[in-house]
């Protein structure tokens, strides 16, 4: 898992999450925990990109 974030102004930044869950021995966890609809033995990426202003 990594993230980053960036100012865009004084009030305004960006945040970028990135997630990757690797799955062995038909393992089949998600990046949200336990029952994910994921089949056993796959892996998961996950990416978010936020933008968010400070009122």
């Amino acid at each position: 898992m990594g993230s980053a974030s960036y100012a865009l102004s004084k009030r305004t930044d960006a945040f970028l999450t990135i997630g990757y869950a690797r799955n062995r021995d038909n393992a089949n966890l998600g990046l949200n925990g336990f029952g994910s609809t994921i089949t056993a033995g796959q892996n998961q990426t996950g990416v978010t990109l936020n933008l968010r202003h400070k009122f």
